[in-house]
């Protein structure tokens, strides 16, 4: 079973944040580890078991923080990877930690990601996808 990061940048240059301008520019805030796929798109290859933490940073030149307050199962019913729906964030900044229950192998899902920048207000969102492999296929695709 393994640690998995998965962090979500807000870039600097799309102060103030707004959720058209996220829907719009996929450079406003983005995923690492870095793949060039819009948000919707961008998915996370984890196995039975992982943890799988996300966080937020700002890129450089601002001292906000980033919060990520939960994270929402919006796939197909009955078919949450993780045991529990919706996760909340905990922590300063807040985080959401879970792990990938048992009979999950080789499901593809959508979540719904929110967050917010502390002191700012709105809460934003991006939906990024979990893959688990399938039994056996090993870590790396």
């Amino acid at each position: 079973m393994a640690d998995i990061t998965i962090t979500l940048n807000v870039t600097t240059a799309s102060l103030p944040l707004t959720q058209a301008k996220i829907d719009a520019d996929p450079s406003a805030v983005f995923f690492t580890p870095l793949e060039l796929v819009s948000n919707e798109d961008y998915s996370t290859s984890v196995n039975v078991g992982d943890k799988v933490t996300w966080g937020g940073q700002m890129t450089a030149g601002s001292s906000d923080i980033v919060d990520i307050t939960q994270i929402n199962h919006k796939g197909r019913p009955g078919h949450n990877v993780f045991q529990t729906n919706p996760i909340n964030g905990s922590g300063n900044p807040e985080i959401v930690v879970g792990t990938v229950q048992d009979g999950t192998a080789g499901q593809d899902e959508t979540y719904t990601l929110k967050f917010k920048l502390k002191g700012t207000g709105p809460t934003f969102h991006v939906d990024p996808i979990i893959k688990v492999r399938p039994a056996g296929s090993g870590s790396v695709e």
